[in-house]
């Protein structure tokens, strides 16, 4: 693991912010704690960690260009969706975008049933949406399912 933090480390020294965004390295390297975690129990997040390392082999191998860096963030993609399928790993403030869409939905149909007052519904239903999803948020990083 700290062979390939090394290596995303040297990657970082890029002269060229462009490129450093797009290669999306601070992702990378949580990716890489993660799939570092999981690796002994399970074999495709070993398979992913293992093929992470001949990546950035390449990436530093060649030149920047669009097709590496469209191939980079599809490898990216997919480690992603792995652990959001198979581990239940979310990103950061996941159930609070949710819970907040879904609040406001509750709180247009609570505005003009109970209150009459759609514009009284709303902020409501924003609230208590932003309260339950951020504690949820906040269990989740607790248990170490936040990537």
């Amino acid at each position: 693991m700290e062979k390939l933090k090394e290596m995303l480390e040297e990657l970082e020294s890029i002269g060229d912010e462009n490129v450093k965004k797009k290669l999306q390295l601070k992702q990378s390297s949580k990716l890489i704690v993660k799939l570092d975690s999981l690796s002994e129990e399970c074999e495709e997040c070993q398979h992913h960690f293992d093929g992470f390392e001949d990546h950035i082999h390449q990436l530093k191998a060649g030149d920047f260009n669009e097709d590496s860096l469209k191939k980079h963030k599809k490898f990216l993609y997919k480690v992603t969706s792995h652990l959001q399928k198979k581990h239940k790993i979310v990103s950061e403030g996941y159930y609070m975008s949710i819970f907040m869409s879904i609040g406001i939905s509750m709180g247009v149909v609570f505005g003009l049933t109970i209150f009459d007052n759609i514009a009284l519904g709303i902020p409501i239903g924003l609230s208590m949406g932003l309260a339950i999803g951020a504690g949820i948020d906040a269990d989740s990083k607790k248990k170490g399912l936040v990537l």
